[in-house]
């Protein structure tokens, strides 16, 4: 075999390898909407001002791309019902959910029933807003494609007052 059509053959191989690449990127992929489901889990937030009495609130915000009315249902981690009723692309809907998601550090590593539960018949997105006096927070729920057994968290690294407001994971587990 001559040199010529070793270079030939490993240039057919390339140009073909190089057309499966392109046909595969081409290729449809299903949307990736974790955001978007009819389940979503929310843990307990931790309020550090709560502790102190300062005026905290909480906004669970439900929408919908859906133009049709989407019934949801929220209820606390021990089944109680928050609230219950219609969404739809034209008509969001926040909800106080101030006492059912705010936890105090004093509550901390114990078994506490105050994370939501969101269902509802149709796709939508569940959110979390808190406001506090000097600060604000948002969690954007995953849905149904964040459960899972192992579980990572990263944080910026604190540089003052380690003790009083250290790092602080929650979990909602069913």
């Amino acid at each position: 075999m001559n040199a010529k059509s070793t270079t030939n053959k490993r240039t057919k191989l390339l140009s073909l390898l190089a057309v499966l690449v392109l046909l595969a990127l081409l290729l449809p992929l299903p949307p990736a909407r974790a955001q978007l489901d009819v389940v979503h889990y929310i843990p307990p937030l931790v309020s550090y001002t709560w502790d102190q009495g300062r005026t905290s609130t909480s906004y669970l915000f439900l929408s919908t791309p859906s133009t049709t009315p989407v019934t949801v249902t929220v209820v606390d981690g021990a089944g109680a019902t928050i609230w219950g009723g219609t969404v739809s692309n034209a008509a969001p809907v926040s909800v106080n959910v101030t006492s059912m998601t705010l936890t105090a550090t004093s509550q901390l590593n114990s078994i506490r029933t105050n994370g939501l539960i969101v269902t509802a018949d149709a796709p939508i997105y569940a959110n979390i807003r808190s406001r506090e006096s000097q600060q604000s927070g948002s969690l954007t729920a995953k849905g149904l494609a964040a459960l899972g057994t192992r579980f990572r968290a990263g944080f910026m690294r604190k540089a003052t007052r380690l003790t009083t407001h250290p790092n602080t994971r929650a979990f909602l587990s069913r």
